[in-house]
């Protein structure tokens, strides 16, 4: 018997894991802000692991690029460095 949950936190979700009552998936951002004990109930992605691209777009006649710099910067000092596996690329589409 299949019991459908619709939850409206991860929190609420993460609960249920740590009760025993069910699986969920959780960003690995959220990972690093678990408890020691939460941590224990994590289990890795097998390869190859999910990814998501960060893109930014801009107009080809963009103007403001130390605007554009502090933004990549922001990001990269924001994302934990274990998480840098993509190589930041600009090109002209």
């Amino acid at each position: 018997n299949q019991a459908a949950y619709r939850l409206g936190s991860m929190e609420t979700f993460m609960r249920m894991v740590e009760s025993g009552n069910g699986i969920t998936f959780i960003p690995e951002l959220a990972v690093h802000q678990l408890s020691t004990e939460q941590k224990e109930l994590v289990r890795p992605f097998a390869i190859p692991k999910p990814a998501r691209q960060i893109i930014l777009a801009t107009r080809t006649d963009f103007i403001r690029s130390k605007l554009l710099s502090i933004i990549i910067e922001s990001i990269r000092d924001n994302v934990p460095k274990q998480m840098h596996t993509l190589q930041a690329i600009q090109r002209i589409v």
